[in-house]
């Protein structure tokens, strides 16, 4: 048969039955601590067996309630790990935001400024002429400088003069470098069809494969995610060029000044290095090719004012031109030995640029993912 005992502050209601067990509901109250020791030296039980047993539980939780100190509002955030219950209901507030966060944030809002700073004054530049109430110069008119300006949304485009002078210099610089390994009686020049293979392969398979497959599963792979993917394909293949030329200078007879000391014989031996080692260059090359240029080009034309497209083609395809422009400052370095500083300094430069094109750009694809589905 149960038993109800009230404590003496009626804070604690025990249940005992014959089962043997018991029940403590403890009722929040604020009180003095010292008192539950007391309290439970009051409480009278019966002296049975079963009732021994019940009174060396009621100490225990009694011992284990007096232990707890109840929270004050002044020390409630003193490091106390938050509850299943508190988890689950309350808003995750994050207590310290790390420096590269900050970083990040100043680098946006700089870029917004210089953005907003340029192009507004341009507006006004290209649209009023000179004299009137807005000052201006051109005075071509709201529509003629609007489709200028909106022209100049295509700015991710800028970043492709560092992408051109990575490509070029690095598979111009191919031939020559399969010139100074073993051909197995293939011409040097040759290898360039391998590119050329290797585009013709990858292509379908992306196009027909790829894209298909990753639109039915729902994933979002818009064109700035694909000119990031063709950085990235990029970046590895130049830093695997940079690891074939280090190879090149560690292989003998002639280690790090191929086909030009003595043991060449006249420029006939070269080191002993297969140029097959040239393949994976040439096929991240391809991936390259359909990740970035392809979309560039879908992109810029898609991106540019109707009245503008050709314009913006144009832009485009200078890009090609700066990067070559921008190639001549390379031009000591492309001889051995120095040529592995050539490829890592070019590889690095290539990955800044991924980085850039990410951090920069990237949230244009969930502006147009969000344009698109409302």
């Amino acid at each position: 048969m149960s038993s109800l005992m009230p404590d003496v502050y009626g804070s604690a209601d025990i249940t005992a039955g014959p089962s043997l067990q018991s029940r403590l509901v403890m009722v929040p109250q604020a009180r003095n601590v010292s008192h539950d020791t007391d309290a439970c030296a009051s409480l009278s039980l019966p002296k049975t067996e079963q009732d021994g047993d019940l009174s060396s539980e009621v100490n225990d939780h009694a011992a284990l309630h007096a232990n707890r100190s109840i929270p004050t509002p002044l020390d409630e955030d003193d490091g106390r790990v938050a509850t299943e219950e508190e988890v689950r209901h309350l808003l995750h507030v994050v207590d310290k935001i790390p420096v590269r966060l900050w970083v990040a944030c100043l680098a946006g809002i700089l870029e917004r400024f210089v953005w907003y700073g340029v192009t507004a004054p341009l507006q006004n530049y290209l649209q009023n002429p000179p004299g009137g109430e807005v000052p201006g110069a051109l005075g071509l008119h709201q529509a003629t400088a609007s489709n200028i300006v909106n022209a100049l949304t295509c700015r991710v485009l800028l970043l492709f003069p560092i992408h051109w002078l990575c490509y070029n210099q690095t598979f111009n610089n191919l031939i020559s470098q399969a010139g100074q390994m073993v051909t197995y009686g293939i011409p040097n020049d040759m290898m360039k069809i391998a590119g050329a293979i290797s585009g013709i392969i990858v292509a379908p398979i992306i196009q027909k494969g790829l894209y298909p497959c990753l639109t039915k599963r729902g994933v979002s792979f818009g064109p700035i995610a694909r000119m990031t993917v063709g950085f990235i394909l990029l970046t590895l293949s130049m830093a695997y060029t940079t690891v074939v030329q280090k190879l090149i200078y560690q292989t003998g007879p002639c280690y790090d000044t191929p086909l030009a000391c003595a043991a060449a014989n006249d420029h006939t031996i070269p080191n002993q290095i297969s140029v097959f080692l040239q393949v994976p260059i040439y096929f991240g090359g391809a991936l390259a090719e359909v990740f970035c240029l392809t979309t560039g080009t879908e992109y810029a034309y898609n991106q540019a004012p109707k009245s503008m497209k050709t314009l913006v083609q144009a832009i485009w395809l200078a890009m090609a031109g700066i990067g070559t422009f921008l190639a001549l400052a390379f031009t000591p370095l492309t001889k051995d030995p120095h040529l592995v500083t050539m490829y890592a300094i070019l590889t690095g430069l290539l990955g800044g640029a991924t980085i850039l094109l990410w951090v920069l750009f990237g949230h244009l694809d969930k502006l147009k993912t969000k344009d698109d589905v409302e």
